[in-house]
């Protein structure tokens, strides 16, 4: 996070169990949006403890020119970031929330991409060109809107993104229910289509990724009279005529993807898929991910080298799409298990994969 042009961050220590400052001690307030990343042992449940006083939302704070502001908005009342940003509007050179963005193009001047609704609680990023006392504005108060999370993908999230805005035929909205963002084969972001036009957020660490890597779209769809339901996919590079890959004036990437009628009935179905477990050797849990091309009946089992079976992992009914479950290197009686080869095994009614991975300790 930066505030005030300086990057603030807090970092768990292993070594001292306590949190180290990358500098002097961070003091948080009411107006600033965080993001926090558990530790994998972390109880489902946290309590996070606050001082109980609501922050009117009169309140003055300053944004500053050419940095990211991490900003919490505190109105009890939705609005449109227009709205709510109508005094710097003008001046700003991005916004964006968890799942909509908007980049000036320096081309035009235009704020362009996928505008979304701000609610009470939402954290947004913005930049701009100069310095501002700031204050959220009071007018034009709207219904909430939360956008759905993705089911039939996963992926992990980073502090912050690279935009890709998609659009696609209106008559593929209502058949399209989501798009996963694929990276040499990793999924890097999703998004439920609701609007011909929708911003996939590519959680990657550059976007050189997006650029110069493998690109893959995949569309989780609904049975209709011209195709069965399920997941299909369709690879774009930059160098297609349907991606335009741009930056702001202030070097903040983004990315257009325009998806035609020819394309939905070009779309690859997705196979039935055990991927290799990540890390491999691992200690003391690895990541297993399958993909499902339709809705099944799944078994995920560990077994031993003897052929022994050692834990079930998933024994359900799930949908199609991408899956993914940990194994904590512990057998169905919670006890762990010693170092060596190991099977995974995914089943269903119509096919069956085993792989094999190496627990190190």
């Amino acid at each position: 996070m930066e505030w005030g042009g300086v990057a603030q961050s807090v970092t768990w220590s292993e070594q001292t169990h306590d949190w180290t400052p990358n500098q002097n001690t961070h003091n948080v307030t009411s107006q600033q949006g965080y993001k926090i990343k558990l530790l994998t042992n972390t109880p489902n449940t946290v309590t996070l403890r606050e001082s109980g006083f609501i922050t009117p939302d009169t309140m003055q704070f300053p944004i500053y020119e050419d940095v990211e502001n991490w900003i919490g908005y505190f109105k009890e009342g939705a609005q449109t970031p227009q709205d709510a940003f109508s005094n710097i509007w003008n001046d700003i050179e991005v916004i964006k929330a968890k799942n909509w963005g908007l980049q000036r193009d320096p081309n035009t001047g235009l704020l362009i991409g996928k505008s979304g609704v701000l609610n009470y609680g939402d954290m947004v990023v913005i930049v701009t060109n100069n310095n501002h006392t700031f204050q959220w504005a009071n007018v034009n108060v709207i219904p909430p809107h939360s956008k759905p999370l993705p089911k039939s993908f996963t992926f992990d999230e980073k502090p912050d993104y690279i935009p890709i805005y998609i659009t696609m035929p209106d008559s593929m909205v209502s058949v399209v229910n989501e798009v996963g963002l694929y990276v040499d084969g990793v999924c890097k972001g999703a998004v439920v289509v609701e609007d011909n036009l929708e911003q996939i957020s590519a959680y990657v660490d550059s976007a050189s990724e997006l650029s110069q890597g493998n690109v893959e779209y995949v569309f989780s769809y609904e049975e209709s009279k011209s195709q069965d339901g399920g997941l299909a996919s369709i690879s774009l590079n930059t160098s297609s005529p349907k991606v335009k890959h741009s930056v702001t004036a202030n070097k903040y990437p983004y990315f257009e993807v325009n998806f035609t009628t020819e394309d939905m009935a070009n779309l690859i179905p997705l196979e039935f898929d055990l991927g290799q477990n990540y890390p491999n050797p691992f200690n003391p849990s690895t990541t297993i991910t399958y993909i499902l091309p339709e809705s099944a009946r799944v078994q995920l089992d560990i077994y031993n080298i003897k052929g022994q079976l050692v834990t079930s992992l998933v024994d359900a009914q799930q949908v199609a799409g991408n899956h993914s479950v940990i194994w904590n290197s512990k057998d169905m009686n919670n006890r762990n298990v010693a170092s060596g080869v190991y099977l995974y095994r995914l089943s269903t009614a119509n096919k069956t994969v085993t792989k094999r991975m190496l627990l190190m300790k």
